[in-house]
Order: C-alpha cells, then sequence, then structure tokens
C-alpha cells in the first residue's frame, strides 16, 4: 500500500489534520531512519542482484514516498544497479500507472515484474506482465509464472534464461497462462504489423488472441533481451476441425487423421539467420508425432514454406488470402507422418 494509506490503516480514527501531519512526518523519518541504518537485506540479495544487473536491465517500482529509493540505494551501494524507479511518493498514483510510466519510459520490450504482494501481482495484470513471485515477503499470489523461495532461487532461474549458450532458448508456454498468452498475442501483432498490412479491425485489443489460442500448444524462443519468436501446435481428429482443413478438403485432398495444425509462426526481424523458425518448427513436428498425429497442415509464407519443404512437407499448390492479412497469399503445405 501507499505510505499514505498504510498510516490511514493504522491510525483509525484519527482527524484529517493529524492524519496528514502524521503521513508527512513519518515520511522524512522513514528517509532518515534508511540513511542511517538501512536495511536487513534478505540472504542472496545483494550478490544475486550485483550480479543480474550484468546481464539485465534492473528497475524499481514501489508504493514508497519520494526520495526513500534513493536513500536505499546509496545507503546499500546499488545506485549503479539499477536503471530507473518510480514511486507512488513522485506520482501520487497507483502502482500499475508507475510500472506502465516506467516501462513506456525505457521502453522495455518484455519486463518481468518481481514482487511479493497481491498489489504486485495486480500491477503486472493490468500491463499484461509476467509476474514472479517472491513467496518469502509479505503476501500470498496465487497467479504468479514462477514462484521462488528464495532469491537464490529467482537469480539462478533469471541466470539460466539468460545465459544461453546459443543465440536462443525455447520455452513451451501453457495456454491457460494468461500473462504469457497476452505476450504473444502482443508479440505476433507488433511484428505482422511491421511487415505486411493487418486487418486492424479485428484486433481492437491490441493481440492477435483466437479461441484455439486456449487450447493450443505454444512456444516461445528468448534471448537475453526477451522474447524473439512464437509459434503454436493443435491437434484435429477431424479435417474440418483444422484451421486450414477447408482448403484440403475443397481441393479434395486426402488428409490421414488425427492431423495437427502448424500456425502463428512469427520471429522478431533482428532474430532473423539464427534458426529460430527452423528450431520451432522441429520442435513443433516431434510434438506433433508424439501425440499421435498422422499428418500435419500448415499455410506458409514464402520463406517458411522453403524451410518446411527441407523437413519433408509437400507444397499443394493452394494459395489463399486470409481476412486479417489482406495482400499476402500463403501457401497450403503437407505432411504426413
Amino acid at each position: 500500500l501507499p505510505h499514505a494509506e498504510c498510516i490511514r490503516n493504522v491510525f483509525v480514527g484519527l482527524g484529517e489534520a493529524e492524519l496528514k501531519i502524521l503521513i508527512d512526518e513519518t515520511q522524512v523519518e522513514d528517509n532518515i531512519a534508511v540513511a542511517e541504518y538501512g536495511g536487513v537485506l534478505y540472504p542472496g540479495v545483494e550478490e544475486g542482484l550485483l550480479h543480474l544487473s550484468q546481464k539485465y536491465a534492473l528497475f524499481i517500482v514501489s508504493n514508497c514516498q519520494s526520495g526513500y529509493i534513493e536513500t536505499f540505494l546509496e545507503k546499500h551501494g546499488f545506485k549503479d544497479v539499477f536503471r530507473d524507479f518510480e514511486c507512488w511518493g513522485n506520482t501520487g498514483t497507483s502502482k500499475s500507472n508507475n510500472l506502465k510510466s516506467l516501462i513506456a519510459r525505457n521502453k522495455l520490450q518484455c519486463p518481468v515484474f518481481v514482487g511479493d504482494t497481491e498489489g504486485d501481482q495486480r500491477a503486472a495484470y493490468d500491463n499484461s506482465v509476467p509476474f514472479w513471485f517472491v513467496s518469502y515477503g509479505f503476501g500470498q499470489c496465487s497467479l504468479a509464472q514462477k514462484t521462488f523461495d528464495t532469491f537464490f532461487d529467482l537469480a539462478n532461474e533469471a541466470n539460466r534464461i539468460g545465459a544461453i549458450s546459443s543465440p536462443f532458448l525455447v520455452e513451451e508456454i501453457e495456454a491457460t497462462d494468461t500473462f504469457r498468452l497476452q505476450e504473444i498475442g502482443k508479440f505476433r501483432l507488433d511484428v505482422w504489423r511491421q511487415e505486411t498490412r493487418v486487418n486492424e479491425a479485428l484486433f481492437p485489443s491490441g493481440m492477435w488472441i483466437e479461441p484455439l489460442d486456449h487450447r493450443a500448444r505454444h512456444w516461445i524462443a528468448i534471448d537475453s533481451e526477451g522474447v524473439i519468436g512464437s509459434a503454436r501446435l493443435t491437434i484435429h481428429n477431424t479435417l474440418l476441425d483444422n484451421p486450414d482443413g477447408y482448403l484440403f478438403d475443397r481441393a479434395k485432398l486426402r488428409v490421414n487423421l488425427p492431423c495437427a495444425h502448424l500456425c502463428k509462426l512469427v520471429v522478431l526481424s533482428r532474430a532473423r539467420g539464427q534458426g529460430v523458425a527452423k528450431e520451432l518448427n522441429r520442435i513443433r513436428v516431434e510434438a506433433a508425432k508424439a501425440m499421435g498425429a498422422k499428418s500435419i497442415l500448415v499455410t506458409a509464407s514464402e520463406k517458411n514454406g522453403r524451410l518446411l519443404e527441407k523437413i519433408g512437407f509437400s507444397d499443394t499448390g493452394i494459395r489463399e488470402e486470409f481476412p486479417n492479412r489482406p495482400g499476402y497469399k500463403f501457401a497450403a503445405m503437407q505432411m504426413d507422418l
């Protein structure tokens, strides 16, 4: 809670004039105490922050009063560890709004918010940012993407993601993970807006999310700066249940069932040429086999089509333009398993 709200909750019954004096005076005294005594850091925090700052840009969003963060960072020698911060004392607004402002100000593409309270979780949710919960803190959070019992665990996980021997890491995302699914939806739309025409009227939320996404399998490719690729896989017991099945049905092509569907392959332009699309295709084909699919259907871009032909897909000769990406034709391709 913001400092003023904490005082009001503790000193119930005081008049507004007395509360105002108490709020103002405790802010000053808090900062004096922190400057003199600092704080008791949890095990692993100092070492972990110093190490993580070598790989990641670190930031702070807090409900504290003005001056508290600067005083704390100065006392503990963390001034050069964090690049920016925002707080209630500076803006008078909510943690959600402050997080939004900090993300915009620093042009962050794929931030993760670490916290220990429901308010932290709410701020992450309001900004569609993945939330990592540290359980040793002051609250309980049931919707976190990841939970850590110690700062050592958190730092190790961040290092695992960042210490990539190849240029990127591929991670499967659960369809029930609302935060990450929204992240994928935004990523799709942002990348495709830059490359082809997109029917904006179909995406008023700013995310490319479809009903099928909620029962599909999803993978993302990550490098040290964030998400650089994503892709989807579904399995279908009937041809017409497959999103591209109508093309094969219309052409009276034989399709072995159950059939898998590869869809929504997206790679950030700066990450091309590193094998991201190739790896996402490979993983999805192997997953389709493991799930019992007898064939795989896909409508592919020209570039992805060339990659798919190298791993056994056949071009049917069918070309289709979709309403969501007008002016761009996709090739219908198939592979029997």
